[in-house]
């Protein structure tokens, strides 16, 4: 769960462990939750959705492994000025053939 100012309200083990996030705590922002600026493309995609309500979109990760990444996102008010969204990731790994 993200709120509208980027912050990471909540994030379940295994969204943390796919993106290699080892603390026991949530990370304070979403940045921190990707480990910095490293897929740029999972921004654009949050962007979107709080721009413009694009409610799906798909990417790829390079790190740590390659994988092809759905995101959902979903609204979820927290309080009536603080907006959030939930955020459903679904992954694949890429096939040989796709390359």
């Amino acid at each position: 769960i993200v709120s509208k100012k980027l912050n990471i309200i909540k994030a379940n083990r295994s969204a943390k462990q796919l993106f290699g996030y080892q603390e026991k705590t949530s990370p304070p922002t979403f940045f921190d939750f990707i480990r910095g600026k490293i897929n740029q493309e999972l921004v654009y995609a949050l962007d979107l959705y709080f721009e413009e309500g694009t409610t799906q979109s798909e990417t790829e990760m390079l790190i740590p492994q390659r994988l092809k990444l759905t995101l959902n996102f979903s609204p979820f008010t927290m309080e009536k000025t603080n907006d959030a969204v939930v955020i459903l990731l679904k992954t694949c790994p890429y096939d040989q053939d796709h390359q």
